[in-house]
């Protein structure tokens, strides 16, 4: 039986120092923030997103700008491409967001 991971990156403008992660597996958001960090250190979660067992499913990132840039647009396509090259595959995408899966055999 295909079972799926989901990722979901919104973006609420351009110009904005922020984004918000959801994933069904809270292993992904944490590798993203532990990442990030290395290439943007001033960013930091701001809020998360817990289901009714306390799992986390979403974050928001605040704090990305590199020398007082923001960088938010730059953010949204590393993460995308990062998780591309683990296998995640595009499968939906809006002005304002972006839908991964990874597909795995159970």
């Amino acid at each position: 039986m295909k079972t799926y991971k989901y990722a979901h990156i919104e973006q609420f403008a351009s110009d904005c120092d922020w984004l918000r992660l959801n994933s069904t597996d809270p292993q992904v958001l944490n590798w993203v923030l532990a990442e990030l960090k290395k290439l943007v250190p001033s960013c930091r979660v701001d809020w998360e997103g817990k289901d009714v067992s306390g799992e986390t499913y979403a974050c928001q990132i605040n704090g990305l700008k590199v020398n007082r840039e923001k960088v938010s647009s730059q953010v949204k396509w590393w993460v995308i491409r990062e998780l591309c090259k683990q296998g995640w595959e595009p499968f939906d995408c809006g002005d304002k967001f972006f839908r991964l899966r990874l597909e795995s055999q159970s």
